[in-house]
């Protein structure tokens, strides 16, 4: 028996109103039946940074300090067979306007077009990456989430529920997001303000009874949305204070205090303060370089600056023990403690070694003390 009959059906907060000659034809109508929803959206997400962040002093410029990434929930939403669902995103609404670098490569997340927006801290960038997870298109690669301020929802992917489903077998579609502070310049320490607003990402649900040929004809224009938000982070530079140390060598008669080549004056004992030093270092080094020509690298023996008037003599560096201090490589700290930070110190001494015929005057050089933090 014929008749006319009104039904309503509900998809994801949008009412669909068909008017259907004949229930029998309803029900047997495959894209009429596409009946999506809403699963385990809205949902708000927090990508939280390390409460506090060090970064070592000669940390390289695309370092990643610290990385927030999002559950990888893969059924916000679900749909049944000849259906399309497409993911969208509206992006921060807080403008993420100037960037250190556009389109660098990230490797970790493979990104290879993200922008590298400014925070709030000089020296320190961030980056925004998003993928589609869902059973139908599993993990899609990471691609970029624009900076700026936008109120137009924009597709960054999809996922056809294909009718060679089953007919009872939903297919979700989901998203992940990572925010990435990365190292883009001399660093000034600060914190790193949450960004205002949300990221958020939204679903539509359509008809799609062929592949990339048929376009999509939404029936629901507004699923649940999830939205993500950036938290704050205190950066701080892994350093430690070291003063210039001055030694005096004392003035010595030539003949009587070097009487032959190879022979030298008493040694001076003196050390290198290091002084509020961070926490959290994994290694603490220190070289020492000088800035005139070495007389004997295997010694510890240098030759005296430009302006010394004295001739026939070099500076010799030797370690606490008296043994020649090795010149022009890195040493670790021992002293320094990772859990306590604080203060330590590098005990030395120096002397002067006779290298030829003396000439008196004046005997002065000069090293450079470089620490180096990992």
């Amino acid at each position: 028996m014929n008749y006319m009959n009104q039904i309503s059906v509900k998809s994801e907060g949008c009412w669909v109103r068909r008017l259907m000659p004949l229930l029998a034809m309803f029900l047997l109508s495959s894209n009429a039946s596409a009946d999506c929803l809403t699963v385990s959206a809205p949902a708000d997400h927090i990508l939280a940074f390390p409460a506090h962040i060090a970064v070592p002093r000669d940390a390289p410029d695309g370092m990643i300090l610290a990385t927030a990434r999002s559950p990888a929930i893969t059924n916000y939403w679900e749909c049944k067979p000849d259906a399309l669902m497409d993911l969208y995103q509206v992006t921060f609404m807080t403008p993420l306007v100037d960037m250190y670098a556009e389109g660098v490569d990230v490797p970790g997340i493979a990104l290879s077009t993200a922008n590298v927006f400014k925070t709030s801290v000089p020296g320190v960038g961030l980056v925004l990456g998003i993928r589609a997870t869902s059973g139908c298109r599993g993990m899609a690669s990471w691609g970029e989430i624009h900076g700026y301020a936008s109120t137009e929802w924009t597709p960054i992917g999809g996922c056809y529920a294909r009718a060679m489903d089953a007919v009872n077998v939903r297919t979700p579609l989901g998203a992940e997001v990572v925010a990435m502070l990365v190292k883009w310049g001399a660093i000034q320490p600060g914190i790193v303000d949450a960004v205002q607003g949300a990221l958020m990402l939204k679903c539509k649900f359509g008809n799609a009874p062929t592949i990339g040929h048929t376009p999509f004809i939404p029936f629901c224009e507004d699923g649940a949305a999830v939205s993500y938000h950036v938290g704050t982070s205190m950066v701080s530079l892994m350093a430690c204070e070291t003063p210039d140390v001055i030694v005096d060598l004392g003035s010595h008669l030539g003949a009587v205090a070097l009487p032959s080549v190879g022979s030298s004056t008493p040694s001076v004992a003196f050390r290198i303060d290091m002084r509020n030093c961070s926490t959290g270092l994994g290694m603490v080094d220190y070289r020492i370089e000088p800035t005139s020509a070495v007389l004997d690298l295997n010694m510890g023996i240098v030759g005296l600056d430009g302006v010394s008037t004295a001739s026939g003599v070099g500076v010799q560096l030797l370690d606490d023990t008296g043994a020649a201090h090795v010149l022009n490589e890195f040493i670790p700290v021992v002293s320094y403690s990772s859990e306590t930070g604080g203060a330590a110190s590098i005990p030395l001494k120096a002397r002067y070694y006779r290298t030829d015929d003396v000439t008196p005057g004046s005997a002065n050089a000069t090293m450079l003390f470089t620490m180096r933090y990992q």
